[in-house]
């Protein structure tokens, strides 16, 4: 799923679609570290609901001024039940001016289900995170980002 299938949140402020190089279609989503607004989300649809059983991969980097701390959360919320069925903190050193594939585990779908990736409200650590794609194999399959 590329960034232009992205739910894009008060676009232009909390986030946008920029050119990137670095991504896999030459574009990604962007949002600034000044915020802790989950502005980038992708609702899951009928059709990878279908699919069964999927693990879970977001592609994402982010540009900071140092290695230390937290860069940002995302996770799976489950509007039904009304809590995340995963939730996971990035550090900045691993995700650092390169995209890495962050594994969100196993997960069994449903579409009341979305996906979802918020700055921790650090400008001072975070100029900015980008989010390439976000994609699903079914389990037991390889992924090859």
């Amino acid at each position: 799923i590329q960034d232009n299938r992205f739910h894009l949140s008060n676009y232009g402020r909390w986030s946008m679609c920029v050119d990137d190089p670095q991504a896999s279609d030459g574009k990604a989503a962007r949002m600034p570290a000044d915020h802790h607004e989950w502005a980038v989300q992708w609702e899951v649809p009928s059709d990878v609901v279908r699919m069964g059983t999927l693990r879970c991969y977001v592609v994402a980097r982010c540009k900071a001024k140092g290695d230390a701390g937290e860069a940002f959360d995302l996770g799976i919320y489950d509007r039904e039940s009304r809590k995340n069925i995963i939730l996971k903190t990035v550090a900045i050193a691993e995700v650092r001016n390169a995209y890495q594939t962050i594994d969100l585990g196993v997960h069994e779908l449903s579409d009341s289900m979305y996906f979802w990736i918020a700055p921790k409200k650090n400008p001072d650590q975070v100029r900015e995170i980008l989010i390439d794609r976000i994609f699903c194999v079914r389990d037991g399959v390889e992924a090859t980002p």
